[in-house]
């Protein structure tokens, strides 16, 4: 503190003002109280210290002069001289909230007491160093858990596919077709441009599985999977709805080119021979289009009475509804 001398006399009463120079430092803490406790002037550092709302010329500072207390010297100023009271440790701040211990002193002039204080530079920079290491821990914590949201995303994303997926034929559940289906209905509900919907279910399957067992079975399934994506747009969709049900969107489609594309799957599964089994199987479809105020239910009513149509009608054709 031998650099503050500079601005009291200990051996004088003379007043010592704030110095402008000091005015806006925050490591030095200056104020002046009056011999009754009353706030009369402050340097930045002291209104950080204490807070803007509390460093307010003519509070009383009785209550944040912690140790030693600002009482001692009030309540007995007239018989402590002029010049320094107290040098060492002070404790200032809001008993309710945080207090700082400073390095510091308190003189006595004619206008009152004089604080004097400086922050401990060596424990600024510790904690300076420490709230460094806090920020670049929180840093690492902060990437480790962008990774780890990122990771958690892609579990998401790859559960909600499988959840979407038919294990077997690796194409669209009756759970996403539910999905493109409902997406579909609301896009012709606003652009009132119709969707083709067609219904594929292999003729008796059941047959196949008896025959062959369900291991050649499935392979009549995936090959029939095949063949139904080579025949339909990129842009369609396709999944398998039941045990050898299939189901095919056609997104703003007439109904010219629904029949065409259904017929297409037909000839194509027609004239396929299945492995395993040595011979072709075939398919009996239902066609139906959107119509205004379709729900998911009645189109897909239509497309189900569309396809028992076909089988009542001899299988290995196409029925509209």
């Amino acid at each position: 503190m031998t650099n503050l001398l500079l601005f009291a006399d200990k051996d004088s009463a003379q007043t010592v003002d704030i110095p402008d120079l000091l005015r806006p430092l925050l490591a030095i803490v200056l104020a002046r109280v009056s011999p009754t406790g009353s706030l009369l002037d402050f340097n930045r550092g002291f209104a950080r210290l204490l807070g803007e709302e509390k460093a307010v010329a003519g509070n009383n500072m009785t209550d944040y002069f912690i140790n030693p207390g600002l009482a001692d010297f009030i309540d007995h100023e007239q018989h402590t001289p002029y010049g320094m009271v107290f040098e060492g440790i002070l404790t200032l701040g809001d008993p309710q909230s945080q207090c700082q211990s400073l390095n510091g002193a308190i003189w006595r002039d004619a206008a009152g007491l004089l604080l004097v204080a400086e922050y401990d530079v060596e424990h600024m920079e510790l904690l300076a160093s420490s709230v460094l290491e806090l920020n670049n821990q929180l840093a690492d914590l902060q990437r480790a858990l962008t990774r780890q949201n990122v990771e958690l995303k892609r579990s998401y994303d790859k559960i909600h596919m499988l959840s979407l997926t038919d294990t077997l034929t690796e194409i669209g559940n009756r759970r996403a077709f539910n999905e493109r289906l409902r997406t579909e209905l609301e896009r012709s509900a606003r652009s009132a441009v119709a969707f083709g919907l067609i219904m594929a279910d292999i003729d008796h399957f059941k047959n196949v599985n008896d025959s062959f067992g369900h291991d050649v079975g499935d392979i009549v399934l995936q090959t029939t999977v095949s063949c139904l994506s080579q025949c339909i747009r990129p842009y369609d969709f396709i999944a398998r709805i039941g045990g050898e049900e299939f189901i095919v969107i056609l997104p703003e489609t007439d109904r010219s080119t629904t029949l065409n594309i259904a017929e297409r799957l037909r000839v194509t599964i027609a004239g396929h021979v299945m492995p395993s089994i040595a011979r072709p199987v075939t398919i009996s479809l239902g066609v139906t289009l959107w119509q205004t105020g379709d729900t998911a239910q009645s189109i897909f009513h239509r497309a189900d009475r569309a396809v028992y149509a076909a089988k009542d009608a001899g299988r290995n054709c196409t029925s509209e509804a």
